[in-house]
């Protein structure tokens, strides 16, 4: 099974790599546009207003949360024999990390009657453009992001270390009815990586980038979004990807255009292993 999923996986990633390549074409082509879109996005960013006790706020909710779904995850090895479904364990995952992390962040934003669209980029009427900008960010970064698991893969080659799936990816291979393949659809391409997007771009990234400066921000906030995932060999593509959902975002001045990035990726990442559980190979 290993082996065909790679098999499938380099075929789709050659149908992405080649249009990716010719994106980068077009941004070298056009860098002062690109250079100028950048330094607009930049100076928005910093503008951006963050209200006083978000990010404690944010960090508040998180801690809770995972205690929550320590106690939680405690009593179901406690009172059940048999292993609980991987949708249930993402469901649990979700609802008591990503969501509360969420909702205390546009709520903070609310109580300092900050309105969304202002504080996060949140405008409305835009969705079809920044839709478009997701999928064009997600092919752009595709290069980057194939070089940095190469990197990996050597590193961890050269020195012995197992280079091993993701947990999450392990359980999804175990899902088998279509209702349980729909569900993880909607938890880890839709509500994850908006959380996800709330939390990392419209609050850690500004938040880190008002008190270090921008590229210190970029940087951090990556590096913390790759580690919180707890995959070594998944590390730097990640915070490759985190690099590139902050440009993203800057570009764009709207968080959707990288939740959409953000979607994608996650994704082409599920149809890669939904082909593989259901054997639809050649």
């Amino acid at each position: 099974m290993d082996g065909e999923l790679s098999q499938e996986s380099t075929r789709l990633m050659s149908l992405i790599l080649i249009p990716g390549f010719l994106g980068w074409i077009a941004v070298f082509w056009n860098s002062r546009n690109v250079k100028s879109s950048l330094q607009n996005g930049s100076n928005w960013l910093m503008w951006r207003p963050l209200p006083f006790g978000l990010l404690p706020a944010v960090f508040l909710a998180i801690s809770l949360g995972l205690i929550a779904q320590i106690a939680l995850v405690s009593m179901l090895n406690a009172f059940v024999s048999a292993s609980p479904p991987a949708v249930f364990m993402h469901l649990i995952a979700i609802m008591t990390f990503h969501v509360p992390a969420a909702v205390m962040a546009m709520a903070w934003f609310q109580r300092a009657r900050i309105p969304l669209a202002q504080g996060l980029g949140l405008e409305t009427g835009r969705g079809g453009r920044e839709l478009a900008a997701g999928i064009g960010g997600y092919v752009l970064a595709f290069p980057a992001v194939v070089i940095a698991g190469a990197v990996t893969l050597f590193v961890f080659t050269r020195f012995g270390l197992e280079m091993s799936l993701q947990p999450t990816v392990l359980d999804l291979k175990q899902l088998q009815h279509p209702v349980e393949w729909l569900l993880v659809f909607l938890l880890v391409v839709m509500i994850g990586p908006f959380c996800e997007e709330v939390v990392f771009r419209g609050v850690l990234f500004p938040w880190l980038s008002h008190r270090l400066g921008l590229t210190a921000g970029l940087w951090l906030h990556s590096l913390i979004f790759a580690l919180i995932h707890g995959h070594a060999a998944s590390s730097f593509p990640l915070f490759v990807l985190s690099l590139f959902l902050g440009g993203i975002y800057m570009v764009r001045r709207n968080l959707m255009a990288a939740f959409w990035m953000h979607a994608v990726f996650n994704g082409v990442s599920l149809l890669n292993v939904y082909m593989a559980a259901i054997g639809d190979l050649p």
